[in-house]
């Protein structure tokens, strides 16, 4: 008779499905589209990277849109001259 080790046989029982699973424990519900897409949309971290693509690529959109627009700026000069201790010789010659 041969002899079958414990890891061997709890390797049998695993392959052979005699161990529950954390998905198999969980019940199953019956969920709406709606609420599948939902859920999908608030837990899934490759939408929300995918979110966050699309508002770069607007934002990026309206940067490259606005280059074609015109420009508007200002500027405002202020210059004060003092008088200066040799004015009174200028104004006299």
């Amino acid at each position: 008779m041969r002899i079958v080790r414990p890891t061997t046989l709890l390797l049998a029982i695993l392959l052979a499905g005699g161990w529950p699973s954390p998905a198999a424990a969980q019940q199953e519900r019956a969920i709406s589209l709606e609420d599948a897409l939902r859920l999908s949309e608030s837990q899934s971290e490759a939408v929300r990277i995918a979110q966050a693509g699309v508002l770069r690529a607007r934002g990026q959109h309206l940067q490259a849109r606005s280059a074609y627009l015109p420009q508007v700026g200002a500027s405002f000069t202020y210059t004060r001259t003092l008088a200066s201790q040799f004015s009174a010789l200028a104004d006299a010659g």
